[in-house]
Formats: structure tokens, sequence, C-alpha cells
């Protein structure tokens, strides 16, 4: 069940007015906030984050190249890579809130 699916482009991590490209093979701290949700997992229930460069046809394709989106001449295939090392630790901090049974 999807909770929630918005797209994130890491070339706004920094900024939505200036645009920073991922540098292939290099380690790059980005930081998401997801907007609020409300749900129980209840004893047993598994969580699953998705990371990937596409998810058409729910969101435009995304070219992989920095141009600009929709005005895209070139395609490239991404390769995702999640550190988890002890240099390159990563992490997803869910919070926990109290709730009846």
């Amino acid at each position: 069940m999807l909770l929630r699916g918005e797209p994130f482009p890491a070339r706004f991590r920094n900024s939505f007015e200036k645009p920073v490209p991922l540098r292939p093979n290099v380690p790059t701290t980005i930081s998401y906030v997801m907007p609020g949700i409300v749900h129980t997992f209840k004893k047993g229930h598994r969580i699953r984050v998705d990371i990937s460069s596409s998810n058409f046809p729910r969101f435009d394709v995304n070219p992989n190249t920095g141009e600009p989106l929709n005005d895209n001449r070139r395609w490239a295939i991404a390769i995702n890579t999640i550190y988890h090392d002890a240099q390159h630790a990563s992490q997803i901090l869910l919070p926990i809130v109290p709730g009846g049974q």
C-alpha cells in the first residue's frame, strides 16, 4: 500500500532556484523531510522505501542528464547507490507517536 509518493529530484537538494546535478561516484548527503502522514503500523508490518530515478508513467520521465526537464535532447541510465558503511552512514528517521490500542 502506497502511503506517500512524490518526486524529489536530487538536483534540487540544495535549492529549487539553483539546481546542482549529482556527480557520478561521489557520495552526496541528501536530506528529505516527508510531509506528515497518519498511519498505524501494527506489529509485524514492514516498511519499504523505494529510491529510483523515475516513476513513469506516474511522473514525467527523468532523462538523468541534468538538462531541463521536458526539454531534454539526451537520455542516460542512472545507477543509484545508497552508501551504508562507517564513513557514509545512511539513515531513515521514523517518529513514533504513542497511541491507543
